[in-house]
């Protein structure tokens, strides 16, 4: 990645962070041209560690006539920003999501929506001010059962994040997170992934968590959480002895990981263990 200490836009200049590349500045960033001024263009990863100042325009495609999980990178946005689209929210209380029609709905940093995408696929854009510090997430658990816990949240920066890094806060949550993917669900737990799951999270990208009892839970983030995220992570960084057990028909797959681990029980452990998760695609494998 490339990398600099502190960083001026002047008026009238500008910089963009191309598509999958990634940009660290370790001390301020200033930005004095507005939203054309810096660009980050879909995939970009721009790992911020100072003060923020000015706005940015951050680019997201979506391709495909499938549901994506999202979360705005900046501290503004409304829902007239999908204005023509289709944009859900999930309500824990009753396990399913609901449509937005309001256009003033906030796009609350660090909360996860649903977008539906179309067979031709479009290009979205985030202008403001971009977040960056600390920011706390409120989650809610109404009752138990497998059906009541879940709560669809986001990764709040223009950067990728690590669930494994050491600047999270997580009060009565399982230490599980859950993307759909392709069918299925990518899960990630402790050095463990199924479906390709990791422990980074891209620039946009919402996904679920789990309330472990009845009642509130808080996630907090901070800069220590951002990271440019690798390739072939999980391969190369899984803990413990398991077995991969994979099924695949009718063109998809699903996996399951087996894990040994001493200090694990024979109960559900919210530190090692995931839910398993059923696709939303009725032909598609399911193992578990």
């Amino acid at each position: 990645p490339a990398e600099c200490r502190n960083l001026t836009i002047n008026s009238g200049g500008s910089l963009k962070v191309n598509a999958d590349k990634a940009f660290t500045v370790y001390g301020t960033l200033t930005n004095n041209a507005g939203d054309a001024g810096l660009i980050l263009e879909s995939g970009a990863s721009l790992l911020t560690k100072g003060a923020v100042t000015g706005t940015a325009t951050v680019n997201r495609s979506i391709n495909g006539p499938k549901w994506h999980f999202v979360s705005s990178p900046v501290t503004a946005a409304v829902s007239g920003m999908f204005l023509g689209k289709y944009l859900q929210q999930f309500n824990e209380s009753v396990n399913y999501y609901s449509d937005i029609i309001s256009t003033t709905e906030p796009l609350t940093p660090g909360k996860g929506f649903s977008l539906g995408g179309d067979v031709n696929g479009f290009s979205i854009a985030y202008s403001g001010s971009l977040n960056t510090g600390n920011i706390t997430v409120g989650l809610t658990r109404t009752a138990t059962g497998i059906n009541s816990g879940w709560n669809l949240i986001g990764n709040p920066y223009p950067s990728s994040i690590n669930w494994d890094a050491s600047g999270w806060t997580k009060t009565n949550l399982n230490n599980a997170l859950y993307i759909a993917s392709g069918g299925q669900w990518a899960t990630y737990i402790s050095g463990a992934g199924t479906n390709g799951g990791t422990s980074f999270i891209a620039p946009n990208q919402g996904f679920f968590v789990g309330v472990a009892e009845v009642g509130s839970a808080t996630l907090k983030f901070n800069n220590y959480v951002k990271s440019h995220n690798p390739t072939s992570f999980f391969k190369n960084s899984s803990t413990g002895n398991f077995i991969r057990l994979e099924v695949s028909g009718n063109g998809y797959s699903d996996e399951a990981v087996v894990r040994f681990l001493p200090e694990a029980t024979n109960e559900f452990d919210s530190e090692y263990d995931a839910m398993k998760l059923f696709g939303y695609i009725d032909e598609s494998a399911q193992i578990y």
